[in-house]
């Protein structure tokens, strides 16, 4: 789906701080390659202590061994779907790494929007929680595109940056009852 044009730029500072998080989880990842043997589930956990503190350590006067001293506030969704971006590429990084691959240096990927970040998702329109550049703020986003089907699951949705414009990219999950093959459906329709 295509945005209007309406605070773009909002959408583009938005994709920064995202990546600037990524990159975050990533360089900790990359130092602390021993936590890859969890599941993603702990693994979120442990990134989220590292990074952000436990209730205890807070009342202690403790700081996080890896906190986001040098960002904004980060919101909590926000901030899981940069983790699971930045896991998503160590461990492909680690799968690859036999091959020569090397570390990622630059960050461009699309922040994806978890439930809690955005809302009021209807044909035409949606209200994003976006970084002004100052603050978060919840901004209603008009765009035009392809109809959502009907009798679908939506999924998050992500935000992608393109030179002048932002896409809003919806994934749906649809149940398909005749799971034969194109070519066996041919033959009896």
């Amino acid at each position: 789906m295509r945005f209007y044009d309406k605070h773009v730029d909002w959408l583009s500072k938005t994709a920064v701080l995202y990546n600037r998080v990524v990159k975050h989880y990533y360089e900790l990842l990359a130092q602390r390659t021993d936590l890859l043997s969890m599941s993603n589930f702990y693994l979120m956990r442990e990134l989220e202590i590292l990074s952000v503190g436990t209730r205890e350590m807070k009342k202690a006067g403790e700081k996080a061994a890896f906190s986001l001293v040098d960002f904004p506030v980060i919101p909590l969704y926000f901030r899981r779907a940069a983790i699971n971006c930045a896991i998503s590429m160590m461990r492909s990084f680690q799968a690859r790494k036999i091959t020569g691959a090397s570390m990622a240096e630059k960050f461009s990927a699309a922040p994806v929007y978890y439930k809690g970040m955005y809302k009021e998702l209807k044909e035409g329109s949606v209200l994003l929680k976006v970084f002004t550049g100052e603050k978060w703020k919840w901004q209603q986003y008009r765009f035009c595109g392809r109809k959502i089907p009907k009798e679908s699951v939506i999924l998050s949705p992500a935000v992608y940056m393109g030179e002048e414009q932002a896409y809003l990219h919806i994934p749906v999950q649809k149940t398909v009852e005749d799971i034969r093959t194109v070519a066996e459906r041919m033959k009896t329709e």
